[in-house]
């Protein structure tokens, strides 16, 4: 599956983008009934493992955030940082990888204020 959603990024479309951030997310939360944690626990420390990638993920992010494009490519990709980042969903997040990806946005603060601007 993870070179599938690597393969649909590099397309550069959004359509592409959209349909694998939605299965990332997925992946991070599971919103059915009983979802299993160390399952979700396990996802999140491969998806979050590699700093390359998440740099990828937040510049695409950034890219469509400063062009005003791609807003659900946007929408997911808030969705992915609040699974990862936001409390209740952040309880399965390794804390090391938290405490990286949280630095990684924090450098991204004026995109984030273009954003919600």
């Amino acid at each position: 599956m993870g070179s599938a959603v690597v393969s649909a990024l590099r397309r550069e479309c959004s359509a592409c983008s959209h349909a694998a951030l939605d299965a990332l997310c997925a992946l991070l939360q599971p919103m059915h009934a009983e979802p299993d944690l160390r399952q979700e626990q396990l996802n999140k420390a491969s998806m979050l493992a590699s700093q390359t990638f998440l740099e990828g993920l937040l510049s695409m992010w950034a890219t469509h955030v400063t062009a005003g494009s791609g807003a659900l490519v946007v929408a997911a990709m808030l969705d992915f940082l609040t699974f990862a980042l936001c409390v209740p969903y952040s309880e399965t997040t390794d804390g090391k990888q938290f405490d990286q990806l949280l630095e990684m946005v924090a450098g991204r603060g004026r995109i984030i204020f273009k954003l919600f601007e």
